[in-house]
């Protein structure tokens, strides 16, 4: 992929021209609310799931039982591929596997992304290795409803080495409807024989790309944030800062008493999104702004997306180092754009697929080393040199502004 990195300061008129956009706005997205449609933007599956593995929460809050409908979305791998091999594929491949389950009254049903027991889903196909899941509300001939009381969350796990961390599912609740209503629009089978589509609105209008406004939608979803808001330490911070437990550290030579940050990752999810066969994926530019303690804008770089997007920090830049941010604390800024720089081309030149902006939901995970320490047979603490510990902690970024163009088209029968 291509990327460009450009050191030195952020423009501040542009600082004070994002601080104007406010906090998630009502009609926008968050991971605090119930809603109808859920996302998880990190679900990794790696050895059958004896390696890494994600347990999904869905729970119903409601007294009623109802259907919902849900999309497993694999990382997309053409253009790793396509680089040892340009015509291995032209438009990017995003596979999908759709599935449904009822999900009865205060249920709190589960499964694990591996082997989809004990729900009895289909599983997430590991030799993929991570994507996202997107779940929603449906009525008995799975087109969307208004259903506010959907919560999710997702647990990603790792045996080796031993980590675990938790985040909730971005919710968007539905608007402008009665609870159970059916909400979107039908679109007629795009040939002679095919199924007829459905597609949800993730604004209060109908606004193409390019324009401002739309007609307007009886029943949508909340918005998509325009910019996503990301906290971190940067890679490397507080090694051999830490103390080993108090009791053991006279043991421990100086050198190997260290805990720190080991590294950031970052996992994002365009909310514009066509589960229909056939149909190409979203392909967006991604911009990244990251800043210090000193409130300097250290780095402005990009990236392209397709599907699917899930980086280390110090793959997205060096200047998540704590060498190179100059600080142990850093802030990141994500939006995306579209952009003819990331539009997908034939060896030609011809465009296949538009970049295009749209919103953005995500999860950071930042993992934690340590040295790892047990008590014995005695009851004595005893570290062990030779094996390091990891921690990690899996949060959502705030989200601010909106995108209004943004829609999610599918087929409500069997493709």
């Amino acid at each position: 992929m291509k990327r460009r990195i450009f050191i030195g300061l952020i423009s501040l008129l542009f600082v004070v021209g994002i601080g104007s956009v406010g906090w998630a706005a009502n009609n926008t997205a968050d991971t605090s609310q119930l809603g109808s449609l859920l996302i998880f933007p990190k679900v990794i599956v790696a050895g059958d799931g004896d390696i890494h593995d994600t347990i999904i929460q869905i729970t119903n809050t409601a007294n009623q039982g109802v259907d919902v409908k849900c999309y497993w979305l694999f990382r997309n791998c053409c253009y790793d591929l396509a680089e040892e091999d340009p015509d291995h594929c032209g438009i990017p491949n995003c596979p999908w596997i759709d599935f449904e389950l009822f999900v009865t009254k205060n249920d709190p049903v589960w499964f694990r992304a591996s082997d989809g027991t004990p729900a009895g889903v289909p599983n997430f196909p590991p030799d993929y290795g991570d994507g996202e899941l997107k779940c929603f509300a449906v009525n008995q001939d799975m087109k969307p409803i208004k259903w506010n009381y959907l919560k999710g969350e997702a647990t990603i796990m790792g045996l080796y080495p031993t980590f675990a961390g938790k985040y909730n599912a971005w919710s968007f609740q539905v608007r402008g409807a009665k609870i159970g209503q059916q909400v979107g629009e039908a679109i007629p089978a795009p040939y002679p024989g095919g199924l007829d589509q459905h597609r949800i609105y993730l604004s209060g209008r109908k606004i193409q790309e390019g324009q401002t406004t739309g007609e307007p939608v009886k029943g949508y979803y909340d918005s998509c944030p325009k910019f996503l808001h990301v906290n971190f330490f940067a890679n490397g911070a507080f090694y051999k800062r830490f103390n080993m437990p108090y009791d053991v550290v006279d043991e421990v030579p100086e050198h190997q008493r260290y805990a720190g940050m080991y590294g950031n990752v970052l996992g994002l999810v365009p909310c514009k999104q066509d589960f229909t066969n056939g149909a190409p994926p979203t392909v967006t530019k991604l911009e990244f702004d990251i800043y210090n303690e000193a409130e300097i804008g250290i780095s402005s770089t990009w990236d392209c997306m397709e599907c699917y997007y899930e980086e280390w920090f110090d793959d997205i830049t060096e200047f998540t180092n704590v060498d190179k941010l100059q600080s142990d604390a850093g802030y990141m800024r994500v939006y995306s754009v579209g952009d003819p720089i990331c539009d997908v081309k034939d060896r030609d030149g011809n465009v296949l697929v538009p970049s295009v902006q749209t919103g953005l939901v995500g999860v950071h995970l930042d993992k934690w080393e340590f040295q790892c320490w047990h008590r014995n047979a005695d009851g004595d603490e005893v570290v062990d040199f030779n094996q390091q510990c990891y921690a990690l902690t899996a949060t959502n970024p705030f989200g601010s502004g909106r995108v209004r163009t943004d829609t999610i088209t599918y087929t409500p029968g069997n493709p």
